[in-house]
């Protein structure tokens, strides 16, 4: 399902999934188009990655709410691309459009399954 990355609207999600795979924008400092993956269950998202949000409350915060609340899915999987602009109504960048049909094509092979941690 596509949310608004409203944090709250995330959050009510979280707490009543089985598991979760939820795909993000992120602005860490790597090349636009990055990959980044996280295994939110085993560990808390990396503050810097998530750091940019219009909304104040994020898909960062909820996932660390969901967690403190002890709500959080057993398997929670993160998909962070580094994006190129964050210009309101900005197109998506050819290296970072890519990278969604990457990500999907994992979560194709992902979804259901015990994954392994992919080498990027």
């Amino acid at each position: 399902m596509e949310l608004s990355g409203d944090g709250a609207e995330v959050l009510r999600y979280l707490q009543d999934a089985g598991e979760a795979f939820l795909i993000d924008a992120c602005a860490s400092g790597a090349a636009p188009g990055a990959i980044h993956r996280f295994d939110a269950a085993r560990e808390p998202l990396p503050q810097i990655a998530f750091s940019l949000s219009s909304h104040g409350f994020g898909a960062g915060e909820a996932i660390g709410l969901a967690r403190a609340l002890g709500v959080l899915p057993k398997r929670c999987i993160v998909y962070a691309i580094e994006g190129r602009s964050y210009a309101l109504g900005a197109s998506l960048s050819a290296p970072v459009l890519a990278a969604v049909h990457k990500v999907a094509e994992r979560l194709a092979g992902e979804i259901g399954k015990e994954a392994l941690e992919p080498a990027f």
